[in-house]
């Protein structure tokens, strides 16, 4: 069964992407993901969250993912050739509790793989990327638990948020950025919403 899961990389709850651009070839630009400074349940402060990876209590239990943690190295990665967004790597996270992680086998570093290859190109009328409205459930990757929490995989789908319609969007929503100026990419705030 699906969950929807509160937010992963998402923005209108939480991630900023605080990034140099780095050309790694003429079609590819990389970004170092770090956390968002107005995440909904901070503190601790995080980039990533997902409600009930994990059924511990009998309440909503949110994982929050600390992605300036020095055990943390995020990546996002857009090819504007083949027109994908691969976010990726590790992070520090665990069992928020509201004003910092749950000391409990559910903390460790977590495995971030996502790949948007559906529906992924500009925002009409802005410099902004997106995965556009219709491409639900198409977009798919995986986080695994740290070994103390029993190093399972978990599979995530995109779904866009109903206030949103689209799965992820990447830019500063204005059409003005230094990033794009430079690069023909956007900067700024990526939002996304997944399900598990």
């Amino acid at each position: 069964m699906n969950k929807l899961a509160r937010c992963v990389f998402g923005g209108a709850f939480g991630i900023t992407i605080f990034a140099m651009a780095t050309q790694s070839q003429a079609a590819q630009f990389t970004f170092q993901l770090q956390n968002h400074p107005d995440g909904n349940i901070r503190p601790p402060l995080y980039n990533a969250r997902l409600d009930e990876l994990f059924n511990v209590t009998g309440a909503i239990d949110s994982f929050t993912f600390d992605f300036n943690h020095a055990s943390s190295n995020m990546k996002l990665i857009y090819d504007t050739t083949a027109q994908t967004i691969h976010i990726f790597g590790q992070s520090q996270g665990g069992r928020d509790t509201g004003t910092t992680y749950a000391n409990d086998a559910y903390l460790g570093i977590y495995q971030f793989n996502f790949l948007y290859n559906f529906g992924v190109g500009p925002v009409p009328g802005d410099d902004d990327i997106w995965s556009k409205p219709a491409s639900d459930f198409l977009n798919k990757g995986t986080v695994i638990a740290p070994l103390s929490a029993g190093g399972q995989t978990f599979n995530l789908v995109d779904k866009g948020l109903a206030m949103n319609g689209y799965t992820f969007r990447f830019g500063d929503e204005n059409n003005v950025s230094a990033i794009a100026a430079l690069t023909g990419f956007p900067d700024g705030v990526g939002w996304k919403s997944t399900t598990r």
